[in-house]
């Protein structure tokens, strides 16, 4: 993508991102809101946990119930 067109594309969303659009770390309805169908499918983790050295642990999202106005 040329630095023109992502000059452009920067100018049209808001100088703060909503959560949902972030890629820093978030709470699980934030990070499962960025993908289709809620996330469900994904396997999800939460940084933390490898700073307390635990690795290999995650859950898969089976499902999710998403409320309007969270």
């Amino acid at each position: 993508m040329g630095s023109n067109t992502t000059r452009a594309i920067l100018r049209l969303l808001p100088k703060e991102l909503p959560p949902s659009l972030q890629s820093k770390p978030a709470t699980l309805c934030q990070v499962l809101s960025r993908y289709p169908r809620d996330g469900v499918g994904r396997v999800v983790h939460q940084c933390r946990w490898a700073l307390k050295g635990i690795h290999g642990s995650y859950w898969q999202v089976t499902r999710t119930k998403a409320k309007a106005r969270g």
